[in-house]
This record gives C-alpha cells, sequence and structure tokens, in this order.
C-alpha cells in the first residue's frame, strides 16, 4: 500500500480492533505511519501493551483521543512518545498524565476530563507542570489553576465534583490575569452572583464568553434570582469586559415568560448593553458597551414548550432580534 493512498483517519472502538491494526501494520508499516488522526474509544480493558505498541507504530500521530474504561494502569502512557501531537483529549486520570505531557512540546490543544484526585488532595497533580504550550485547554473547574497562563488562548471549564460548592470561585486562585485568554466557556450555579467579578480580574481581555448554568442547591436559597436580576450591576460588570463582544448564556431562569414577547426581551437585554434609554440619549458612546455586538441566550419560559433561544445582533450598528426558535431545535449545539 502506498503511503500517499493509506487511510490519515483511524477509530477504533475494541481492543479486537486495535490488534487488527497492529497485525497489519506488520505487514505494512506505513499503514501506521500515515495515520494523523487517531482515535481510541473503549469500553472494555486492553491490555497495556496493545495499547502502547499501537502507539509507538504511529509516530506521526497530530490528534489523539483517547477514552479507556475506568481504572487503567497509571502508568499506561509513561513510554508513550509522539513528536508531532498537537491535538490531546482524554479522560485518563490527570495523574496518568505526569509523566507524558512534559515529553510533547508540540501539543497545543489539551482536553481532559475527571480529574481523579483523591478527596484529601487539594489541587490538581498537573499543576507541577510547565504547560505554557498550551492554547487551547478544556478541564473541570477545579484543574483550571493548571492549565491557566498568561498565553492561554481559548478555555472551556467544567464544574465538577471536586469544584463544588463554588466551581467559579476558584478563578481567584488565578494570581497572574490570563492576558491573552479570547475565549471562554465556563459551567456556573445559579446562585453565583458575582461571576462576573471573577473574570473582570482573571480575564481582562475576553471577547467570547459562554456561560452554562448548572443545576444546583449550592448556593442561597432564591431559586429564580440570577446575577442578572440586578441590570445595573450587570451592565457595569460588562463595561469593566471592554474588549467583550461575544455573550452568551444558558439558563433554566426566565428573561420573560412569554416565547411572544419579543419587544419585553429586547428591552431586558437592552438593559445589558447601556445605561438607560434616557442616557442613552444624552450620551450613547459614554454608557453603551464598546464592543459588545453578539447577545445569544438559551432560556425557559412558562409555557409547554418551555424554551427559547434567541440571538440579538448589533453588526449592522443597531440591536436586532436575528434569531427566535421556540422551543430550540433538539439537535441545538449552544
Amino acid at each position: 500500500m502506498a503511503f500517499s493512498y493509506a487511510p490519515r483517519v483511524r477509530r477504533f472502538s475494541s481492543a479486537a480492533d486495535v490488534v487488527n491494526f497492529i497485525v497489519a501494520s506488520a505487514d505494512s508499516p506505513l499503514i501506521a505511519l500515515a495515520v494523523r488522526h487517531l482515535t481510541i474509544t473503549l469500553h472494555h480493558p486492553i491490555a497495556p501493551q496493545a495499547l502502547q505498541q499501537c502507539l509507538s507504530i504511529t509516530p506521526n500521530v497530530e490528534d489523539l483521543i483517547l477514552f479507556l474504561p475506568p481504572n487503567p494502569p497509571g502508568d499506561i502512557l509513561d513510554d508513550v512518545h509522539l513528536p508531532r501531537l498537537q491535538l490531546f483529549k482524554t479522560n485518563l486520570p490527570h495523574q496518568s498524565l505526569l509523566h507524558f505531557l512534559p515529553t510533547h512540546d508540540s501539543l497545543t490543544d489539551l482536553c481532559l476530563g475527571a480529574c481523579g484526585r483523591g478527596a484529601e488532595e487539594d489541587s490538581c497533580l498537573l499543576c507541577v507542570l510547565d504547560l505554557m504550550g498550551i492554547v487551547v485547554a478544556e478541564c473541570p473547574v477545579s484543574c483550571i489553576r493548571a492549565v491557566a497562563h498568561p498565553t492561554l488562548f481559548r478555555l472551556t471549564g467544567e464544574i465538577d465534583r471536586q469544584s463544588l460548592p463554588n466551581g467559579p470561585a476558584i478563578l481567584r486562585s488565578i494570581h497572574a490575569p490570563l492576558a491573552s485568554l479570547h475565549a471562554l466557556t465556563l459551567d456556573f450555579y445559579p446562585g453565583d452572583y458575582d461571576i462576573l467579578q471573577f473574570l473582570v480580574r482573571v480575564v481582562p481581555q475576553l471577547q467570547k464568553l459562554k456561560l452554562l448554568e448548572r443545576p444546583g442547591t449550592y448556593h442561597r436559597e432564591n431559586h429564580t434570582r440570577r446575577a442578572w436580576n440586578d441590570a445595573a450591576r450587570w451592565f457595569a460588570s460588562l463595561l469593566q469586559l471592554q474588549w467583550l463582544e461575544e455573550l452568551a448564556i444558558r439558563t433554566a431562569s426566565s428573561i420573560t415568560w412569554s416565547s411572544k414577547g419579543v419587544d419585553r426581551e429586547g428591552k431586558t437585554l437592552m438593559r445589558w448593553v447601556a445605561r438607560s434609554p434616557r442616557a442613552a440619549k444624552r450620551n450613547a458612546r459614554a454608557i453603551e458597551h464598546p464592543a459588545l455586538t453578539s447577545l445569544r441566550l438559551w432560556y425557559r419560559t412558562r409555557e409547554p414548550a418551555g424554551g427559547i433561544l434567541t440571538y440579538w445582533s448589533k453588526s449592522s450598528g443597531v440591536w436586532k432580534n436575528i434569531l427566535r426558535a421556540t422551543p430550540p431545535p433538539q439537535d441545538t449545539f449552544f
């Protein structure tokens, strides 16, 4: 088989797939050398030697997605080196990556699952590593300190067991601002009323922000109140994120109770981007957000449909409702 015609993308979903690939590559090594994008998703255990051999014969892999069943050997990747690796996504406990990550300087995109550390451990074990080469990171909120550094460009933080009860507050422990962070996706709880205040200090030059509400009763008892209910304070905080262009929020609360209330919805959202209609007439430039041009929200109503996906844009210079779906399609990716 010619190298140029060997598949560059391989996906294995069983140990048998991995073994068959090893056997085929023994007869024609170019099969393994051609692989650039490798996905291994296993629901049953695999012999560590088979996995290690599979990775050792594919040194040109650039993207590796590796999902293994629970409790894999802690050293399963210790002797694996992929010199061209750029993207790595895995559910392995972070302790299993302590030897693997430092030997891959080419790595720029890192997506991690649950940390796996014990309850007695205060921080993610990856905090001891220098991950300055990572540009795009996705990890549990409780592990953000391990991947946070001044040159990080995009970050996604998901609430996990170690994040409870106050996920976003973990951002307080990041001492140096993430000056290069361009896009942030962050889980939050309904009671995280001061979430924007955290972000103003840590990510002052943020341009794209997506906030995904997670259900929970870990905070105050008022289940209807959200940070944006105090519109004046919400606007003041957004104003401090002066480079912010896009804001997206998914919440179980309501912006307006009726799916037909586009005008009421608009009035509410305009209070997020300007101090007040009267003040805006006097000095619009001074009180409008200087950069925000996109508002995307997914919220619920009291109606049977139960939800609204709405998109407001200022790309034309004036805020307009561009999209309104009630309810949002089931396959909607927010």
